[in-house]
């Protein structure tokens, strides 16, 4: 089944359980746009400071212009479905097209930009329990596609030391559409470098490794962890045990492959007809990161039910 496809099934399983019904004459509380929120005079106000002065203060120094704004109501900012603030939405990257944005991602607007603050949520987190600080680590997107979440760190580092790579030339074209501020690079399907020679604090990769094949997994964890600073930490998604089940047909046979490998992988068959057999759903345990992923040590799991098929996971590198 096709990454698409999945991504239907995914979006009417939520409105079966959150009973979100297709009648229009039926209000539903998951298609409420939470952007009037930007209008609150509480929540409205550091918004505005920071859009008088973020023009004239330096790079560096802009991300403490947000020290009062929340992750939740910056991620609302980035989506941009607002009026007013022309500065900060000068400054921000702009949201690719609708489709741009399902096709890649599942969903779309501030529903996206929620989801991907949830995970940068959890990435910030452990960095703050190291006592770094945020104005000062080194920041590795892997598979940035159109920096959704790399938007997200605006808030907390300057861009300058935002660093975002892809395997996909137009996928960093989306990022340097969308006016992406921080640095890009290019690398290989199954990576063995970084185009960038910087230790990183922090590297993520959100729903990456939930497409990778175990060769081209392996060799992007490998080139991850050469890439981190001493101790630095890597947070990334994998899938619950539960997903073959969305895979119709396919499921049987990822689900033997994830029983006796660790690691369930069923390649999508228009990325095998384009010469990419390593792309397609996989599902990777913790038993097959811990046994394959030297370097690594897992230091914490959590689940994340606004986005219940990808499973937040931090390791260090040791």
């Amino acid at each position: 089944m096709a990454s698409k496809q999945i991504a239907g099934t995914l979006r009417t399983a939520a409105k079966s359980l959150l009973g979100v019904s297709d009648d229009p004459n039926v209000l539903n509380a998951a298609v409420l746009n939470p952007s009037f929120l930007l209008n609150d005079p509480t929540i409205r106000a550091p918004l505005e400071r920071a859009d008088a002065l973020i023009n004239d203060t330096a790079s560096i120094d802009r991300p403490r212009l947000f020290d009062d704004v929340s992750l939740d109501t910056f991620a609302l900012l980035a989506a941009g479905e607002y009026e007013g603030l022309p500065n900060l939405r000068a400054w921000l990257p702009k949201m690719p097209t609708p489709e741009q944005q399902v096709g890649s991602v599942g969903t779309s607007g501030v529903w996206a930009m929620l989801q991907a603050a949830d995970f940068v949520r959890n990435a910030v987190a452990g960095l703050l329990a190291d006592g770094k600080s945020m104005h000062n680590v080194r920041i590795l997107d892997y598979g940035i596609c159109w920096s959704r979440l790399s938007r997200l760190f605006y808030k907390y580092t300057p861009v300058e030391r935002l660093y975002g790579v892809d395997a996909w030339p137009d996928s960093l074209n989306l990022s340097r559409i969308a006016g992406f501020r921080g640095n890009l690079g290019l690398v290989d399907r199954v990576p063995t470098t970084l185009p960038f020679h910087k230790p990183f604090n922090l590297a993520y990769a959100f729903s990456i490794f939930t497409h990778l094949s175990p060769a081209s997994a392996d060799a992007a964890a490998r080139t991850i962890r050469a890439g981190l600073a001493p101790g630095g930490l890597f947070a990334l998604t994998i899938r619950p045990s539960e997903y073959w089940t969305l895979l119709g047909d396919d499921g049987a046979a990822h689900r033997a492959q994830l029983q006796e490998t660790g690691f369930g992988f069923t390649p999508d068959a228009w990325a095998v007809q384009s010469g990419n057999p390593d792309y397609g759903n996989s599902t990777v345990s913790l038993d097959y990161i811990r046994r394959n992923w030297a370097g690594f040590a897992v230091e914490r799991v959590e689940i994340r039910p606004i986005d219940a098929y990808q499973i937040f996971v931090l390791l260090r590198a040791v």
